[in-house]
């Protein structure tokens, strides 16, 4: 046991860490019930209706994700189904009021707590590096990262994998430290747990060949063969790669038994369909794609001051040598992962979310580094530590607060679905609406029609009276109700159709999510 929490260090959690994980927890939690009962993220209803879908078979019957998250959440969803009468007998609630919404707050729950946890996790693998104040600073910068925070409202499977990588990175720097044959094979274990979560986890034996290569390059050896092939090691990463394999397939067992439909590439089906969708940026826009990653998106998913230090730092590392072992296990799999994933075609920023507890760590340490270096300055001596990192952290923080809130209130479609609901009736008033936004939403009326143009082609006049609905950002209020209304951000020519329409509900997406909504009556249509 000894030996164990020599290699492994101590679990104990401070108070102030457990301070900092109710903060994170709150602040995931704020807002956990926005857009519902709507389903406006795409990928929030494959989730849900992928682990509704094991009570009739415990065979999901695709692999475009694995399946292991599914099954986590199927446990929660029968939970909550055995518990539901009981609900509904001490709060008086009816069976019906327990709508689909109901599970994605679960999804949701299982996400903020799991981001939450990744905190702590994060936590221990700073301190492990470096020390107990670089865990302290590691543990609030993650708790005010913009894009962990948003991400953790979601029901998706991004938040789960990352706790899964960030418990595999732990073990992995261990390999580094003690070399141990424990050490690769917890280390294979969490790898295949973390891709039985989401596929590209296999990603982390670049880390483990780094943990071993760094460890390597300590022994005083001068045969490069002798120094960097040692036999037993290797052998060691190749029973962890196994160990990871048999893992994988112990937790996504149907990946095996239903290897044909996991092999296949049919679309949204089978796992190698997955590798597919993503594609490959065009070599000649890929420094495009490079800037648009570092530049554009790390700034927002950071927080401005954040972005800046770690932009710093990766220059620093790069180019000027700063390559001291902690660094380089942090810093390396951050740039080449960061690379290869900007290399494909779809690469959004929960894509980068694994990467979390390698920059984040590096991030904390850097900025222990740069107050113990401000500190020595006259004016800036008696400035302590966490008022510096606190100053680092309002743009962050100021992100975080922001998002929350739209979380909070009602998504500009919710407003529209709802103002459809109350004033038109079903059977009687047509709807035509038009916006890329709005494609998610099912307004469940039968006279209801979306187009893609506001035009004489896309809408048949004769119809009026009719209901328009629309929903482009950049439409604002002003440019419907005066001029030609044929706003430029509108497909196709609005002005015949709108001439005649009065506006009879708009709301803007000022600190709301969603596109502007602006609902008209059509009474006639300027004839051609």
């Amino acid at each position: 046991m000894q030996k164990l929490s020599y290699y492994y260090g101590r679990f104990n959690i401070p108070k102030t860490i457990w301070g900092i994980f109710f903060v994170a927890l709150v602040l995931r939690f704020w807002g956990i019930w926005y857009g519902l009962p709507l389903q406006l993220n795409v990928d929030e209803p494959s989730l849900v209706s992928g682990t509704l879908s094991l009570k009739e078979n415990l065979n999901p019957g695709r692999f475009d994700w694995p399946s292991l998250y599914f099954y986590i959440n199927a446990v929660f969803y029968g939970i909550f189904s055995l518990i539901k009468p009981l609900l509904t007998l001490i709060f008086k609630i009816p069976d019906e009021n327990f709508s689909s919404a109901s599970f994605f707050i679960i999804s949701r729950s299982l996400s903020a707590v799991l981001g939450s946890l990744t905190v702590i996790i994060v936590y221990f693998i700073a301190r492990k590096i470096f020390s107990h104040k670089v865990g302290i600073i590691a543990a609030l910068l993650l708790t005010f990262l913009p894009i962990h925070v948003y991400e953790s409202h979601l029901a998706k499977i991004d938040i789960a994998h990352t706790f899964f990588v960030t418990l595999a990175v732990y073990f992995i720097w261990n390999i580094y430290k003690a070399g141990s044959k424990w050490s690769y094979l917890i280390s294979g274990i969490l790898i295949g747990l973390a891709t039985s979560i989401k596929y590209n986890s296999f990603l982390l034996a670049i880390s483990v060949l780094l943990a071993y290569l760094l460890r390597r390059s300590e022994i005083q050896e001068k045969s490069f063969l002798k120094k960097y092939f040692n036999a037993e090691h290797i052998r060691y990463m190749l029973l962890a790669g196994i160990l990871s394999i048999v893992v994988f397939y112990m937790v996504t067992p149907f990946a095996l038994i239903d290897y044909e439909t996991f092999f296949s590439t049919e679309q949204g089906v089978g796992a190698m369909w997955q590798f597919q969708n993503v594609g490959q940026v065009e070599w000649p826009l890929y420094s495009a794609e490079v800037y648009e990653t570092f530049v554009t998106m790390f700034r927002g998913d950071l927080g401005f001051t954040l972005w800046v230090l770690f932009s710093v730092l990766l220059i620093l590392f790069l180019f000027f040598n700063k390559r001291g072992k902690e660094y380089t296990f942090l810093l390396l799999p951050t740039v080449i992962l960061t690379f290869y994933i900007s290399r494909l075609d779809r690469s959004p920023s929960h894509y980068f979310l694994m990467l979390i507890p390698f920059y984040i760590p590096a991030l904390a340490k850097f900025i222990c580094d740069l107050y113990e270096g401000f500190s020595k300055m006259k004016y800036l001596r008696e400035v302590p530590l966490y008022l510096f990192v606190a100053i680092i952290l309002l743009p962050s923080f100021w992100s975080v607060l922001k998002s929350n809130y739209m979380l909070s209130r009602q998504d500009t479609r919710n407003l529209a679905y709802n103002w459809a609901k109350d004033n038109l009736d079903e059977n009687k008033d047509f709807l035509f609406v038009i916006g890329e936004e709005l494609s998610v939403v099912e307004f469940k009326r039968n006279e209801t029609l979306k187009v893609k143009k506001l035009d004489r082609e896309g809408i048949d006049y004769r119809m009026a009276p009719f209901f328009v609905l629309i929903g482009v950002e950049g439409v604002n209020k002003s440019q419907l109700l005066e001029g030609d209304r044929d706003p430029g951000n509108l497909e196709g020519n609005s002005e015949p159709i709108l001439k005649y329409a009065d506006l009879l509900f708009s709301v803007d997406n000022d600190l709301r999510f969603g596109p502007p909504i602006h609902i008209f009556k059509v009474n006639q249509v300027e004839a051609e």
